[in-house]
């Protein structure tokens, strides 16, 4: 039945590329070496979202890319086909240790991640190298 698309659609032309028809109502609308109208393919299918999309078409944030083999566990792979919470990722490199790694190759209670800072303080650091107590403090400091 894919022959007799131009029949289905009268006053437009249908043009079958893989599983997708192509409809176009001028002829000259249409240019195949314009890329710059076509959306980006290799972008997430969510609005105003400017990730690359995984599988499904979503980027990971979005529920994009594989998911965990763990039955019942929805969270996206990171390696090994498991999520950071089932075994995926790095692990510490403190023998017996099974824990995620931070940076450093470690986990935190090994050694593993950024400090605080903030003189005398061992809580781990946010963004700006400062715990989150800490980081308000600078915050409410600097900018009142």
């Amino acid at each position: 039945m894919s022959s007799l698309d131009h029949l289905l659609c009268p006053d437009s032309t249908a043009r079958k590329l893989s599983n997708h028809s192509l409809h176009y109502s001028d002829p000259s609308d249409f240019r195949l070496s314009d890329t710059s109208s076509k959306p980006n393919s290799r972008r997430c299918c969510i609005p105003d979202c400017q990730k690359t999309a995984k599988r499904g078409g979503r980027c990971i944030s979005h529920g994009g890319g594989n998911k965990c083999a763990v039955d019942g566990c929805t969270t996206s792979v990171v390696s090994r086909g498991l999520c950071v919470a089932h075994g995926g990722g790095k692990r510490c490199q403190t023998q017996g240790c099974t824990k995620s790694a931070q940076s450093g190759g470690f986990c935190w209670v090994h050694g593993g991640g950024k400090k605080c800072g903030y003189h005398g303080c061992s809580k781990r650091a946010q963004s700006g190298g400062a715990c989150i107590a800490h980081g308000n403090l600078f915050f409410t400091f600097f900018y009142s």
